[in-house]
């Protein structure tokens, strides 16, 4: 709060307000012990809002180098280090070295990295704020992942409503189900034909249970009819739309990401064919980032 300009007799009605605070739990008629509030604000105290709010610090730091030179980037990466613990010890905020690792991107050379006096492991596979990161940029496990825990879900629903409407069906998969397949999809949407297959099988078999419980006949639509029924559009098509709403916003400024950090217009264009806001296509003899979103 100091840091902040806060002072006088107001940081001492707040540091009144925070320190020595204790609680107890009741249930029923029974009682607990009481136990101090070691960190945290009041939940449902008027200040508490503002508090969380000037009490807030980076989560999911990454500190990142490309590495030409083992020896030096590494050596780099170690002095960075230095000021992250710095400052965790300056705010009373303690880093968990035991939830950080070393992810390397298409890099043989180890390069050990220590944090608080531990050493930091590297990882073949990371999850990084929902999606599941690989060392040589395969989006397999995400898919994976996404694939099955979106089975679940649609398990749930087609157990949890009987022999309902089509629209009921519909609206349940578009709410529950469906985000969990197109969560990021700008950065790990498959190129694979067995990913592709795998994240539309989730709809293409959700779709099959449902129209049997809502209409109970013998007559089964292949998967292009059912989704017209269901007024449901393919995957891979919503996919293909996510990619181009976000290189739109990144060519009209209207993203935060810099047009010029991921595509460049095309300087020399046949004049038949030529478009103020042509992108010119990159080309690369990695496969790995061949079928990403900048490509």
């Amino acid at each position: 709060l100091k840091a902040y300009g806060i002072g006088g007799s107001v940081l001492t009605w707040l540091k009144n307000f925070l320190c020595g605070r204790s609680f107890r739990v009741k249930v029923g008629n029974a009682l607990s012990c009481f136990h101090f509030v070691l960190n945290g604000v009041p939940q449902g105290s008027i200040p508490a809002p503002l508090l969380f709010s000037l009490y807030l610090y980076a989560d999911d730091v990454k500190i990142y180098r490309p590495i030409t030179d083992a020896q030096f980037d590494c050596s780099v990466l170690r002095q960075d280090m230095i000021p992250l613990e710095q400052w965790s010890q300056l705010w009373q905020l303690d880093i968990s070295p035991e939830k950080c690792f070393v992810l390397h991107l298409n890099f043989s050379t180890e390069c050990p990295l220590h944090l608080c006096g531990f050493d930091l492991p590297a990882k073949e596979v990371m999850k990084d704020l929902g999606v599941y990161v690989s060392s040589d940029l395969n989006w397999h496990n995400h898919c994976v992942e996404v694939s099955r825990r979106a089975a679940q879900v649609a398990n749930h629903i087609l157990r949890a409503v009987q022999y309902s409407s089509v629209e009921s069906y519909r609206k349940a998969f578009v709410a529950y189900c469906r985000p969990i397949l197109e969560y990021c999809t700008q950065v790990w949407s498959p190129s694979v034909k067995r990913d592709i297959e795998m994240i539309e099988r989730v709809q293409r078999r959700f779709t099959k249970m449902a129209f049997r419980k809502a209409f109970r006949g013998p007559f089964q639509p292949n998967y292009e009819q059912r989704l017209r029924i269901f007024d449901l559009k393919p995957l891979w098509y919503r996919r293909t739309q996510f990619d181009l709403h976000l290189c739109f916003k990144i060519v009209k400024g209207f993203s935060g990401i810099p047009f010029k950090s991921i595509f460049s217009f095309t300087k020399f264009a046949s004049r038949s064919r030529f478009h103020p806001l042509q992108i010119e296509r990159k080309t690369t003899s990695r496969t790995d980032v061949l079928n990403s979103f900048a490509f």
